[in-house]
């Protein structure tokens, strides 16, 4: 799996990343996650993510809440 920030350094966006991740042949069914602070992301933000089949990690989780969440997407068992 791998996490990419909506919001990268000088304006870049997170999303271009998933966008070169989804040509890649090695890594086309990778699962993702963007990770955002922002609770009010633009449409065209979401639109990019569900085009990607990406998913949306809050920043304000704790980290449990995150292992939580990536396990429950992962498919894998809380109890491993």
């Amino acid at each position: 799996a791998s996490i990419v920030d909506l919001n990268l350094k000088n304006g870049r966006s997170g999303l271009e990343v998933v966008a070169w991740l989804r040509l890649q042949p090695r890594y086309a069914r990778t699962p993702v996650f963007v990770l955002t602070g922002q609770l009010d992301m633009r449409e065209t933000d979401r639109a990019a993510i569900r085009h990607h089949g990406a998913r949306v990690f809050y920043k304000g989780l704790s980290i449990q809440a995150r292992f939580a969440e990536l396990k429950s997407q992962l498919g894998i068992d809380a109890a491993d």
